[in-house]
């Protein structure tokens, strides 16, 4: 059976709350020239999202919006997947008929969600909006006065509008006072940069702490001290560390134990990890973004047999505190004593690191051209990709926990 990668956009409601994610086809060889059919593109996400993947694997509890043509939504029975988990993409582009129309129609009464795709209205596309729910917008391909004209249609027609390839926080608070109600783009990767003299307080406390775990000079005694003063962290390291993960023989009940155990540099890593995970004011999403970047790179160094899999664990975790902290990047790497590799690697994306960082981006953002490290297969990398997504839903329930 050919590879293939499945791709995922998340789209998020007007709080910045995931709402559903987008899944996307990738072609196995991005090297071969060729063009596959829509309907094997869509029959091959399903078959590797419900099949290969598993869609609790990839959405969690999410609804998962997949592109269907004309073919499939015209077949006598759709997949059996579950409705209530599925949403449906109709293409502008599909040749609307009165047999489009009445298969579209039933749909809904057999529980899928339905969206039209890239839409701008058109009084022939009217039998079809009546069936959908929602309404997916180009904001990049309308100006601004054509955007606020689709918005006002689409109300009167008691439509939820999302906005498509929102690239800044600045564009998503925009459309966001438009009218819209959910969000698809970059912009969760492309935070905003705030200009400010000062470091708030909450921000400045979570960089002292990560600076502090980044010490080359720190020890057991000094990891002790600085988790003891944070009764959450320390519950949280030590509820990890005796989780199934580990499968240790013994239950461990003290950092030095930890230590004694796993190693410093791993506890080290986890606890960057859980001090990240309690930057409680942004989308819990971009922790789950910040878990697989971190995991994926690490994942990368172990397949082509690299060193430090901590450091580049660290480089995908820490791409991300730029969003997390509404903070310049630069400006928050001054503050920590990363190594320069490390460093350079999240800024500038250079050397091994970077590269598996490129990689791991790139596979975030359906750039497929750009999916390659270190010459590992494409089944080597769509294996990483799935594992580290996985990864990430499993330690997002043990991180959520609180005390």
């Amino acid at each position: 059976m050919p590879q293939v990668f499945v791709g995922r956009q998340p789209i998020f409601d007007a709080n910045l709350n995931l709402f559903a994610y987008e899944l996307l086809f990738r072609q196995g060889n991005h090297q071969q020239a060729g063009v596959i059919d829509g309907d094997q593109a869509t029959a091959q996400v399903l078959v590797n999202t419900f099949l290969e993947f598993g869609l609790e694997q990839l959405v969690g509890n999410h609804l998962a919006f997949v592109n269907f043509t004309r073919n499939i939504l015209l077949s006598d029975e759709l997949p059996p997947f579950p409705p209530d988990r599925l949403g449906i993409e109709i293409l502008e582009n599909e040749v609307l008929d009165e047999d489009l129309v009445n298969a579209v129609e039933k749909l809904p009464q057999k529980g899928f969600t339905l969206a039209l795709d890239d839409f701008v209205y058109d009084p022939i596309w009217e039998p079809l909006i009546a069936a959908v729910s929602l309404v997916k917008i180009d904001v990049r391909s309308l100006t601004p006065s054509a955007v606020q004209e689709q918005v006002h249609i689409m109300r009167r027609c008691g439509k939820q509008i999302l906005a498509e390839k929102v690239e800044t926080r600045e564009e998503f608070e925009t459309y966001k006072a438009r009218g819209f109600d959910y969000f698809q783009g970059y912009f969760l990767s492309r935070p905003e940069v705030i200009s400010r003299e000062t470091v708030p307080v909450n921000r400045l406390n979570t960089l002292q702490l990560l600076a502090a775990f980044q010490n080359p000079d720190i020890d057991v005694d000094d990891i002790e001290e600085l988790v003891r003063r944070d009764v959450s962290l320390s519950f949280k390291l030590l509820r990890y560390i005796n989780s199934a993960f580990f499968a240790l023989t013994e239950k461990v009940s003290s950092v030095r134990q930890a230590v004694v155990y796993l190693g410093l540099g791993p506890v080290k890593r986890l606890t960057s990890m859980l001090i990240v995970s309690e930057i409680n004011d942004q989308p819990q999403e971009l922790m789950r973004v910040a878990l697989v970047r971190g995991n994926m790179c690490e994942r990368l160094c172990q397949k082509a047999d690299g060193a430090e899999p901590d450091s580049y664990f660290i480089v995908g975790l820490f791409s991300v505190l730029d969003a997390l902290l509404n903070l310049p990047l630069s400006r928050i790497l001054e503050q920590l004593p990363l190594s320069e590799k490390v460093t350079t690697a999240i800024l500038k994306q250079e050397g091994l690191m970077g590269d598996a960082l490129r990689c791991t981006l790139a596979y975030e953002e359906c750039d497929w051209e750009k999916v390659e490290f270190a010459e590992l297969s494409e089944e080597a990398l769509s294996e990483v990709y799935a594992e580290s997504v996985r990864w990430s839903w499993a330690m997002s329930s043990l991180l959520s926990v609180t005390v």
